[in-house]
């Protein structure tokens, strides 16, 4: 017999007695749901739990009825006004004296909370006892936070600060999917699935089993989370943040890194300061981003995804040990990869908390790249097996094998919730999302309204190409209607295409760059206000710069080469914006390798295979090219033979930064320049477009030109692509615009270098920009 006390309220104490002979649990029929018995119990045998059972199965079979209307009209409302929940405490509530689980489930008949102990990382501990959870019985549609009749909670008590534990759901038949996406065909039995807490905050080696975690044991000494003011990194208006977009193992683990061998390849790595290339002796990592003068690092990413093995090595399941992350298996976990053990549940968690300290000691803010469109797995996600048929769209349009559906408001609200607590509990200064434009506009909007609620600053933009989605059309979200999302940044394509063309030589787009400059807001696309263009002219997808200027101009001599990727980042960092740069952008970085001992490719080869003409090539050389299209995995196929090289095409070469140092040290005083300068970079089209902020001099025959004036400070900025050098004579005038007595301040023609008199007959060479102050 365990006796067991729990505080119902201050002034009672109920003492629950694991005896079932004595007939006394049905005395205590109105708190049922807050007495947790510390044995497990077989409820078949009392009066007070068969009749808890008979509701929750009418509970469960309405649910379900209700979800297959919902489902053949692909209407949710009606459902979600009935049995969605939307408080903040799904999940696991953590106390020293006791912890409560809950899940929303509406069409299960029962629910099991399946305990392993505090069994640590043992992902495959044998059952320890069971819980059995009791499903809510307040109906509330006026007060969704208070609806609990589709939720499962129970209360352990004692401190359970390491407890794993699954769920385990049975559901009526007529309920599960066949998954093949259209919910057409269900299960005729009942099933039952087992499944890690949609809500984990920390789970074992492999993701499957959930963790409860307390506070105290996942806050890393030093780290605290600072909102407002406190928060003196985050910039007032995203159109003065220059982003850096980084791969936690690319930006760590090449042999030229400098980082602790140890923390190569993990979140340690990416926060360690004063990192030396041991070829070069510069700077390399955070402390060389921190010269470089970016504001933020955007982050490909870091929270557990299903695609490796997250103990970082190759597996038979998972051989490639690399992969860009884009493949979610729990949102609100970080990467055990990326943690320098996953022996312990805490330690991936401390340590991306201390690796966002360390960036924020460092003055730069963290961007998290976050992929609530779609999951690794439906069939096997912890949603599909909480809420079958709920969570997802009959169809996937977006090549991701399944979308999941953000306009259902359980969803939205598990988005919400995901984003609010990376924001109060790692302190993260912004959010990058993947394939945006399958999320429904009110979804987008309530998360620019609830981060206006904790910091205004808080940056917000995704990828916005249409997808085609079966939303209706007022609430789709895709860079056409960014006016109806403010606060959100869209990915500007229309900018990187026009300035890759114009630095390949398009002389046709010269009235186009002029529009990318002053923010792409007068036609080349479709944004409400300048922070809304999240300029860019390179990132993780597709060619680098430099592959792609090789691929247009494959005859280059290197210094035109060079030139024309330098000028592609200037005008990029110069355009009116949010400015996003990929690392490595700035010293040339390749994606092309050497595969299996073959010879690396030309730049001709490149380009001929770029044109379908093989004519002399190795069978490997498309394999190649895909690579550097898109190196997501890391692997290629060659004969029938994959080569598992992510690493070796995507690590960063940080001798190139010694390479090309002329090009990154011009870039770093361009970044600073626009850093110094934030009257520039209004967030208003009304202020570039009166004449004054902005005055186009001239845009044609491959030159560009145009002034500089806040009313204090003037520059000339003159853009060179015309096929030959710019002479000017000594003082000369320039459109009205006496150069007399003026200096260079900045040009990527470095045989101008800073300070160059104007008094002289000077030359501004071909795909080179130069910046003159005035006044």
């Amino acid at each position: 017999m365990a006796i067991q006390y729990k505080k119902i309220n201050r002034h009672i104490k109920i003492a629950v007695v694991s005896l079932l002979s004595l007939g006394l649990l049905g005395t205590f029929s109105s708190i049922q749901t807050q007495v947790q018995i510390s044995t497990p119990l077989d409820r078949a045998f009392n009066p007070l739990h068969a009749k808890a059972a008979t509701s929750s199965s009418t509970y469960a079979s309405t649910a379900n009825a209700d979800l297959k209307i919902a489902t053949a009209s692909n209407k949710f409302d009606s459902f979600d006004a009935k049995w969605a929940y939307t408080a903040t405490d799904l999940g696991a509530t953590y106390a020293p004296t006791a912890t409560t689980l809950r899940v929303w489930a509406p069409t299960a008949t029962s629910v099991k909370v399946i305990s392993y102990g505090k069994s640590g990382n043992n992902a495959t501990a044998p059952q320890v006892t069971t819980y059995t959870m009791a499903r809510g019985t307040v109906a509330n549609t006026s007060d969704l936070t208070k609806n609990t009749i589709g939720v499962w909670s129970v209360t352990i008590p004692g401190d359970q600060n390491g407890l794993v534990y699954t769920y385990q759901l049975t559901f009526g038949n007529g309920t599960v999917s066949d998954y093949s996406g259209n919910y057409g065909t269900v299960s005729s039995t009942s099933t039952t699935m087992t499944t890690q807490d949609p809500y984990s905050i920390a789970t074992v080696s492999g993701g499957l089993r959930s963790v409860v975690v307390s506070p105290s044991s996942v806050t890393p000494s030093g780290f605290a989370v600072k909102q407002g003011e406190e928060a003196t990194w985050r910039q007032a208006s995203s159109t003065q943040a220059v982003i850096d977009e980084i791969h936690v193992k690319n930006f760590t683990n090449s042999s030229t890194s400098g980082v602790n061998p140890n923390y190569k390849g993990k979140f340690l790595g990416v926060g360690e300061t004063g990192t030396i290339n041991p070829n070069t002796g510069m700077l390399t990592g955070l402390s060389y981003e921190k010269e470089l003068g970016v504001n933020y690092l955007q982050i490909l990413p870091m929270y557990d995804f299903a695609s490796i093995s997250d103990t970082g090595l190759a597996t038979a399941a998972f051989p490639s040990v690399y992969n860009w992350g884009y493949d979610p298996l729990n949102y609100n976990v970080p990467e055990g990869a990326y943690a320098t053990s996953v022996t312990n549940p805490n330690t991936r968690l401390n340590e991306m908390k201390t690796m966002i300290q360390a960036i924020h000691n460092q003055g730069m803010g963290v961007i998290m790249d976050v992929v609530y469109n779609h999951v690794y797995d439906q069939s096997t996600s912890s949603f599909e097996r909480t809420q079958p048929g709920y969570y997802f769209r009959k169809s996937s349009t977006t090549g991701c094998g399944n979308d999941t559906a953000t306009n259902h408001l359980m969803f939205r609200q598990f988005i919400l919730n995901s984003i609010k607590y990376y924001t109060l509990n790692y302190g993260v200064d912004g959010f990058r999302f993947d394939i945006m434009a399958s999320f429904d506009k009110d979804t987008i909007n309530a998360v620019r309204s609830m981060l206006n609620t904790i910091d205004p600053h808080i940056l917000t933009y995704g990828e916005g190409w249409y997808m085609g989605t079966d939303l209706p059309y007022d609430q789709q979200v895709d860079v056409s209607k960014a006016i109806h999302t403010p606060g959100v940044g869209y990915f500007n394509n229309g900018e990187r295409d026009t300035i890759q063309n114009f630095v390949a030589g398009d002389k046709n787009s010269l009235g186009l760059i002029l529009s990318a400059i002053r923010g792409s807001g007068d036609g080349l696309m479709q944004y409400g206000t300048p922070a809304q263009a999240v300029n860019y002219v390179e990132c993780h997808d597709g060619q680098t710069i430099s592959d792609l200027e090789w691929l247009y101009n494959p005859y280059d001599l290197q210094e035109t080469h060079v030139a024309r990727s330098e000028l592609a980042s200037a005008i990029n960092i110069l355009a009116e914006g949010t400015t996003v740069m990929q690392n490595g952008q700035e010293f040339n970085m390749s994606r092309y390798v050497n595969v299996s001992g073959n010879p690396a490719l030309s730049t001709i080869q490149q380009a001929k295979i770029e044109s379908n003409n093989y004519t002399g090539l190795k069978s490997m050389a498309d394999a190649q090219i895909e690579l550097a299209r898109n190196p997501y995995n890391g692997v290629v196929t060659l004969n029938n033979t994959k080569y598992f090289v992510g690493d070796e095409s995507s690590n960063t070469n940080w001798d190139l930064a010694s390479t090309y140092a002329e090009q990154v040290d011009f870039l770093k005083q361009l970044i600073q320049f626009k850093n110094d300068n934030p009257s520039f970079w209004p967030d208003d089209y009304s202020q570039i477009y009166n004449g004054t902020l902005i005055q186009p001099l001239r845009y044609d025959s491959g030159v560009v030109a145009y002034i500089m004036d806040n009313g204090v400070n003037k520059y000339l900025v003159i853009i060179n692509a015309s096929g030959g050098s710019l002479n000017f004579t000594a003082n000369d005038t320039y459109y009205g615009n006496n150069l007399a007595g003026k200096s260079i301040m900045l040009s990527s023609d470095h045989s101008l270098a800073s300070g160059t008199s104007l008094s002289n007959a000077w030359n501004l060479a071909n795909y080179s920009l130069a910046l003159i102050q005035l006044q």
